[in-house]
């Protein structure tokens, strides 16, 4: 009898990869407080506001991922439908109040705080794609066309709440989980010549136009549209290759927007300089290609695919802040994960890493000889 070169192995936790996380969440802690204190002090009349606020949110976070590390997975399963028509729900709720710095995009809570209901979709619809994909149908245009339907709907959902990086974000992670499923490399190649086009030509409507403009010529408008994008790059430049050092930005006292979360990586590179952000760019495609690599090794589609989307959630949103505060995408508004400030952004991301080692603790996987 011939022998397969696969074999099947217990779970285990994966320590490298845990610790890989929170070195990047203690590094957003240092930077917080950085980039946090001159906005504090003029907002709040405490330079510790936001830093403290970051603090409650790890805290929550933490307690978050340690639950979802132990939650029954047959239950998470079961009820995935559930938790996804909540998580639309809050979605829709933004819609019936005033728009907040002219989006959809948030809930506030009492004047308290705001909750982007947008982050925990990212969970929910990984949670519950995976039972779409898994049903039988009678054909695979059938099957296509569910897919796509529920693709369609969560992204165009986000996209109403003027979110158009999130809802980018979503759709990655959610075409990926599908082509894990097929393997059709005919169909990932039209979409992905196809998704360019679409967002070309939807970055080109409305007031993301003036953001393409700021892309393709900064300077040609520098005091306006240009003036995010100019100090963002101002910032890199002036870290050098090692940095100014923690707590000695220039850039975060009011020339870079939102320092201390859409353009947190700016001030990561101005403070810690090039070397070291390059290294914790190679901590995030690590961190990216293991959950990726992991779930291909699964032996099931519930837990393959989650682990694939979460892979893409956190490579792909990571790359794209990158990408806006070097200039090499548009800018988008959007958080670097386990780095910027934004408390719903780390509840989403703490609790979809506690699913993953979750599944790495109690499933088992396959392994090659």
């Amino acid at each position: 009898m011939e022998q397969s070169n696969v074999y099947r192995i217990r779970p285990k936790f994966d320590y490298v990869l845990f610790f890989s996380i929170w070195a990047l969440v203690l590094i957003g802690i240092l930077m917080v407080y950085s980039s946090s204190y001159p906005i504090g002090i003029k907002e709040k009349n405490n330079g510790t506001y936001f830093f403290m606020r970051h603090l409650v949110f790890i805290l929550i976070g933490t307690i978050a991922m340690f639950i979802a590390m132990v939650f029954p997975l047959k239950i998470l399963r079961k009820y995935s439908g559930f938790i996804w028509l909540m998580t639309v729900g809050l979605c829709v709720i933004p819609f019936l109040s005033s728009p907040i710095e002219n989006t959809y995009r948030w809930i506030n809570v009492f004047n308290k705080f705001t909750l982007q209901p947008s982050d925990l979709l990212k969970v929910s619809a990984a949670l519950h794609f995976p039972t779409i994909l898994s049903k039988k149908r009678r054909s695979d245009v059938e099957r296509l066309v569910f897919s796509l339907g529920f693709i369609g709907f969560n992204v165009g959902l986000v996209y109403l709440q003027r979110d158009l990086s999130t809802a980018l974000v979503i759709a990655a992670a959610l075409f990926v989980m599908y082509f894990v499923t097929t393997m059709k490399l005919g169909e990932a190649f039209v979409y992905a010549m196809a998704v360019p086009v679409g967002v070309f030509y939807i970055a080109n409507r409305g007031f993301r136009s003036n953001r393409i403009k700021a892309f393709l010529d900064p300077f040609s408008d520098s005091l306006n549209v240009g003036w995010h994008t100019i100090q963002g790059m101002y910032a890199v430049a002036n870290g050098g290759l090692w940095g100014v050092g923690i707590g000695n930005s220039i850039q975060k006292y009011f020339y870079v927007y939102a320092a201390y979360s859409d353009y947190a990586f700016a001030i990561v590179v101005e403070e810690l300089g090039f070397v070291r952000a390059a290294l914790i760019l190679l901590c995030y495609i690590f961190i990216s290609f293991k959950f990726i690599t992991y779930g291909f090794k699964m032996m099931d589609t519930f837990t393959s695919t989650f682990l694939v989307a979460v892979g893409t959630y956190i490579g792909f949103q990571s790359l794209v802040h990158m990408g806006v505060v070097v200039n090499a995408i548009p800018s988008t508004g959007i958080t670097l994960p386990f780095i910027s400030y934004g408390g719903t952004s780390i509840l989403a991301y703490f609790t979809m890493v506690g699913i993953s080692f979750n599944i790495l603790n109690h499933c088992p996987r396959r392994e090659l000889k």
